[in-house]
């Protein structure tokens, strides 16, 4: 007999690695995968997560470029207050962003580059590059 989506799920959370201590890798070290890592070490999960600290973002986007989105959408989720573009800015001496505000992909990557330095992500923890042959 097939389970629902639901029933899947809990049965899936109750295997989870979580639990176990084992270590969880994360592949991307952009705002997301910072994200995930820095959620994983504030549950006390070991985590590694492998790629350049923002690097698509810092090699990958045009020189001068500006991110699409606000200020309020472009926050990396943190597990804890005190890790959202606001409190870069004010840590720099800068005034917060406002909505009407373009934000400069060197600010977002120097952002993403604090997140990982902060204690949200567990200051220290470095992040691996991993380069694949051609």
């Amino acid at each position: 007999m097939t389970q629902s989506w639901s029933a899947q799920r809990e049965e899936a959370s109750s295997d989870a690695v979580v639990g176990r201590g084992l270590p969880v890798v994360v592949i991307g070290a952009g705002p997301y995968g910072l994200s995930v890592a820095a959620h994983l070490r504030t549950a006390a999960v070991p985590v590694r997560v492998f790629g350049e600290v923002m690097g698509s973002w810092r090699h990958a986007m045009a020189t001068g470029m500006f991110l699409k989105s606000t200020p309020e959408a472009t926050d990396p989720s943190a597990p804890v207050a005190g890790g959202r573009l606001p409190d870069f800015c004010r840590s720099r001496g800068e005034e917060a962003l406002t909505e009407l505000t373009p934000i400069p992909c060197t600010t977002f990557v120097a952002y993403g580059q604090w997140f990982q330095q902060s204690p949200l992500f567990g200051a220290g923890s470095a992040c691996r590059a991993v380069c694949a042959a051609p």
